[in-house]
C-alpha cells in the first residue's frame, strides 16, 4: 500500500502474544474498491503520524479491507513483531487487526 516510512519501532515484549484487539472503525469515505481502501489506510496513517500524535508509524498491526470482489486484502501495519499504538496497558503484549467494511 506504499506506506509512509516508520519513524521508529518497538518490539512486542510478549511472544506469543496473549491478547488481539478487533477494531472495526467507520471509513470516512464509501470503499468500493482497492483504491479507495489504500486511500482509508493511508489516511489512517497520516493522522497517527501527523499533528498533534505524532506517532511513529500507523497504529495498527494489520488491516483487512473488503475491497476486491468480495474478497478480503490484507494490508500490514506494524506486523506481526512491532508493538502498535492502538489500546493503552496493551500495545507492547497484543496485536490489532482492524476491519474497514464497504
Amino acid at each position: 500500500w506504499n506506506a509512509r516510512p516508520y519513524r521508529s519501532r518497538h518490539n512486542l515484549t510478549t511472544s506469543p502474544v496473549r491478547h488481539i484487539v478487533v477494531l472495526e472503525p467507520k471509513p470516512s469515505n464509501l470503499i468500493t474498491n482497492q483504491q479507495d481502501c489504500i486511500r482509508e489506510i493511508k489516511g489512517f496513517q497520516d493522522y497517527h503520524m501527523g499533528e498533534p500524535r505524532n506517532w511513529d508509524d500507523i497504529a495498527y498491526n494489520f488491516m483487512l479491507c473488503n475491497d476486491n470482489d468480495d474478497q478480503q486484502q490484507i494490508y500490514i501495519g506494524r506486523g506481526w513483531t512491532y508493538a502498535g499504538a492502538h489500546c493503552k496497558g496493551y500495545n507492547e503484549r497484543s496485536l490489532v487487526k482492524v476491519t474497514l467494511e464497504l
